[in-house]
């Protein structure tokens, strides 16, 4: 029939449907791909961007310059957390903690101790491990499985008193011949026994003498490894202070609403440039997200779930039952038309909106600006940004700066995927329809 489809003909119309949705879908995901890209380049301008306003705010953490930040930024906090009090003040506990450290006599005499080959520390250590070694030789030669027991139940001695019909008087007799050969000089266990026991007590002795040096060994590490530690603390303390003074009125600048900043970072003219550069850069990198989200992560979404039921029409279709069924040729020309043309636009004009925000380096051109919004001067109030909460806020308060339609105001693609879902019945069926969804 010249106006109907079979069930296989329906099928590969939708595989030719799928193919173009993973089309599709791989274009958004190179958008996500290439943003991330781009947000990486961006993110170093603006660290960059930020640095060299923190150093135009505070070139020096004194007195004269940090009230000359906080009159160029309204960053008030600083009048009451004195970040110079601050760092004075752990500069002396650094001082006070490094004299305590040389006052040490384990810092004092650091050389004289703890020389890698002089060192009396050293000296004694290597000299105890000497007489320590025959003793613990005595050890490693009678280590047995056994040896514990044959110590605690007295074997060798006269305290012995297992009775010779038990299977452990023949386990200890087979111990302790193994053992006792092991010492070519001694005539019988007892020998052994009490050698051993000798170098136990000689080791244990040993061992704590040794014991007690690596311990003050350790402790004078210690104490060098912390010297050092506050040596390099003291080295940078300045510029972490002042690092860290940057940052705190940097943060302050990019977070507070433009329109009460200008008047202040105005009195500099080229610390009001820098500001606008890293306002601008900061709010370009929060732009440049939301249209990706918006308008290729939301798009990969829907498309992702039109394949998925996509994939399952062109199960049911494929299915014995189904496949010279006939369906309406209009219906199914409807639910399969291609949707290519559109999503080509979409893609253009995000790619059109992105560049235009991404390229833009106009900074000073803000400076006109009393109430300040990146986005309409970025795109000339051409681009709708609604779905950007700030943007959406400033249009709110200045209707004339709303664009008078939205660039992608077909993007939602939600009712071509509900139609998909609408059944089709088979020509000449009695009512039983076939679920495209």
């Amino acid at each position: 029939m010249s106006g109907t489809y079979t069930g296989a003909e329906v099928a590969n119309l939708l595989r030719w449907q799928r193919d173009e949705v993973d089309a599709t879908l791989e274009r958004a995901n190179q958008a996500v791909r290439h943003h991330e890209r781009m947000k990486a380049e961006l993110s170093a301008q603006l660290q960059q961007a930020q640095a060299d306003l923190g150093a135009a705010l505070l070139p020096q953490l004194d007195p004269a310059w940090l009230s000359r930040a906080i009159q160029l930024t309204g960053y008030t906090p600083f009048q009451h957390q004195d970040p110079i009090g601050q760092r004075e003040k752990e500069r002396a506990q650094i001082h006070g903690e490094l004299a305590q450290i040389d006052a040490d006599p384990a810092m004092r005499e650091a050389e004289l101790l703890r020389h890698p080959r002089t060192g009396t520390l050293v000296v004694k250590r290597a000299e105890l491990m000497g007489h320590r070694a025959p003793w613990a030789e005595v050890l490693d030669r009678a280590a047995h499985p056994r040896l514990p027991h044959l110590i605690d139940v007295g074997y060798g001695t006269e305290r012995y008193d297992v009775p010779f019909w038990r299977l452990s008087y023949y386990q200890d007799w087979q111990a302790g011949d193994e053992i006792l050969e092991k010492f070519p000089g001694k005539q019988a266990f007892g020998e052994v026994r009490d050698e051993i026991l000798r170098a136990r007590e000689t080791v244990t002795t040993f061992d704590q003498a040794i014991g007690d040096v690596d311990r003050q060994l350790a402790y004078g590490a210690q104490l060098e490894q912390r010297r050092a530690q506050l040596a390099h603390e003291l080295s940078r303390h300045d510029a972490r202070y002042l690092h860290g003074a940057r940052e705190r009125l940097v943060q302050h600048l990019l977070t507070v609403d433009a329109k009460a900043i200008k008047p202040w970072v105005s009195a500099d003219p080229n610390v009001e440039l820098l500001y606008l550069r890293a306002s601008g850069l900061a709010a370009k990198m929060r732009y440049l997200d939301a249209m990706i989200q918006e308008h290729a992560q939301k798009a990969s979404a829907q498309l992702y779930e039109q394949r998925q039921g996509l994939e399952r029409q062109i199960a049911k279709y494929s299915r014995p039952k189904k496949l010279y069924a006939t369906y309406p040729r209009d219906l199914i020309d409807q639910r399969t038309r291609s949707r290519k043309e559109r999503w080509d636009k979409h893609f253009r004009r995000l790619e059109s909106s992105y560049t235009t925000v991404y390229v833009y380096d106009d900074w000073s051109r803000a400076r006109s600006y009393h109430d300040l919004s990146w986005w309409h001067v970025m795109t000339d109030g051409r681009a709708s940004g609604s779905y950007i909460p700030e943007v959406a806020a400033f249009e709110r308060e200045h209707p004339d700066w709303r664009p008078a339609r939205d660039d992608f105001d077909d993007f939602d693609d939600s009712a071509a995927a509900a139609a998909a879902a609408v059944e089709v019945e088979a020509v000449g069926s009695t009512g039983h329809g076939v679920d495209l969804s």
